[in-house]
């Protein structure tokens, strides 16, 4: 199962604990907080600048 998809009405789905899945196995790999903080951080600038990226392109094809 993908973690992102549409269901039959069309709305999207977030499969949760797949995505925990596959977050926590990011954080496993860390061995104390400050490796913890990092890679947190890794996944919010990514996370943010990705969105950005899509919402501009939505924006254009809005107008």
């Amino acid at each position: 199962m993908k973690i992102l998809s549409r269901n039959e009405k069309e709305k999207l789905y977030l499969d949760q604990l797949s995505l925990e899945i596959l977050i926590g196995g990011l954080f496993d790999k860390c061995k104390n907080l400050d490796e913890l903080e990092w890679v947190e951080e890794q996944l919010t600038d990514t996370i943010e600048l990705i969105s950005e990226e899509y919402r501009e392109a939505l924006e254009v094809e809005d107008e």
